[in-house]
């Protein structure tokens, strides 16, 4: 699983896995948790965070949850409170986030009958 959370001044996030869009947000929305069980396979898998700044200064907040566990975790500044690297409002109509995070799945598979 993975979320999005806590983002201001942003045109675009989006989430991909393995190459697969996942989930596309705009400006000041929270995706909450994602099950992206269905985009993942048996050994690495690629999760890949991007982060679009249309003007102004800029927040992020992105998780990967693996078994109830956080196994990535990466913020910037707080929505309505600080901008991210100290209220930089320099990086416009640009990416200010690409993060590719390499995580470990085994899938559970049925109990063979016999």
């Amino acid at each position: 699983m993975t979320t999005f959370f806590s983002f201001e001044s942003v045109y675009r996030i989006y989430d991909n896995v393995n190459s697969k869009q996942v989930k596309r947000i705009l400006y000041m929305e929270d995706s909450d948790w994602i099950n992206v069980s269905d985009y993942t396979h048996d050994g690495v898998n690629n999760f890949n965070f991007l982060c679009w700044n249309g003007a102004n200064t800029y927040t992020w907040g992105f998780q990967i949850r693996k078994n109830g566990n956080i196994v990535f975790n990466d913020t910037a500044g707080e929505v309505r409170v600080i901008g991210a690297n100290n209220e930089d409002a320099s990086k416009t109509n640009q990416y200010v986030y690409n993060k590719t995070v390499a995580v470990n799945v085994m899938k559970c598979s049925p109990k063979p009958q016999g």
